[in-house]
């Protein structure tokens, strides 16, 4: 609440200080409580291109339009979360096209124009369509490297079928 200086007697007038603390008091008042109330918006909340919404003591957090990107901006190298019960989902406006879904306590899918490339299974993953390899491709026996347990052989195998080249792996 702010307080205010007032005179008691008709045509004792205020003094310019007085005048001023006045304006000081009742503006530091609604300031105080534009930051302590809840506020509930019906409509839109619309910022110029270039003007950022910024969060935390250190502006550490900030969503902003430059005019060509629309950012969200971490200022001091920390952990982005998005959190939900719920699927998430990266998609084009209006959920045309998804790029990226992520599936409550499933699996995750990333898409190439909508066509699922890599899907997450509960058994690994799974992947449709080509698989460009530009290095050396490694395979694992049981988590130990290259080798295995007496007995048990690994073959990798890549044989030329047509046009394409097949991959077959035998383990044991």
């Amino acid at each position: 609440m702010a307080t205010i200086v007032t005179r008691s007697g008709k045509g004792s007038p205020l003094t310019n200080t007085e005048v001023d603390a006045n304006f000081t008091n009742l503006n530091t008042d609604k300031l105080e409580s534009a930051i302590t109330v809840d506020v509930s918006i019906d409509g839109d909340l619309t910022f110029p291109t270039d003007h950022e919404i910024v969060f935390g003591d250190n502006s550490d957090f900030k969503i902003f339009h430059d005019g060509t990107n629309s950012v969200l901006r971490d200022m001091n190298s920390h952990p982005l979360w998005i959190q939900t019960d719920g699927n998430i989902a990266i998609s084009k406006r209006n959920a045309a096209k998804y790029y990226i879904i992520c599936f409550a306590d499933q699996g995750v899918q990333l898409r190439h124009n909508d066509a699922i490339r890599l899907d997450t299974t509960a058994s690994g993953v799974s992947i449709s369509g080509d698989l460009a390899i530009t290095t050396d491709l490694a395979v694992a026996h049981g988590g130990t490297g290259a080798s295995t347990a007496a007995g048990a052989r690994t073959n990798l195998n890549v044989d030329e079928a047509g046009t394409a080249l097949a991959l077959s792996i035998a383990l044991g």
